[in-house]
């Protein structure tokens, strides 16, 4: 469970019992309820599918307060970093993400590949982080 106070303008804290961390799992970054589905990949989600049946069809494993709570985790989160230079980033995309998104990317010019597009999907971090770390 983390909480967060005056989340929101608000005087109460803010409860979050479905984000945690494992650091041996997704690189220590939040996750919803143990599952490789980080924060970011679920936010991701339901912008990529703003209808909920769809973001159901291709998520089966969320549930709506999984979705709920990562909002506002990621909206209690938020920082005004400088982002230029983003898209020169080479994009390695783990399984939390739908494989639709590696060639999606491609077209808008990013350098774009799914763990499960090259025999990735059920790897360990550690295999992970040294695909990533490849030129």
């Amino acid at each position: 469970t983390i909480a967060f106070p005056k989340v929101f303008g608000q005087s109460n804290c803010m409860i979050f019992t479905r984000i945690t961390f494992n650091p041996k799992r997704m690189n220590g970054q939040p996750c919803v309820r143990g599952l490789r589905l980080t924060v970011r990949r679920v936010v991701e989600a339901v912008a990529m599918y703003p209808d909920r049946r769809d973001l159901q069809r291709e998520f089966p494993e969320l549930e709506p307060e999984d979705i709920r709570e990562a909002l506002a985790y990621a909206a209690a989160n938020l920082d005004d970093k400088d982002r230029t230079g983003y898209n020169q980033m080479k994009l390695l995309l783990d399984q939390g993400t739908p494989r639709s998104s590696a060639s999606m990317l491609r077209r808008a010019g990013f350098d774009a590949v799914h763990t499960g597009e090259i025999g990735f999907a059920e790897s360990e971090d550690s295999e992970i982080i040294r695909l990533a770390a490849l030129p």
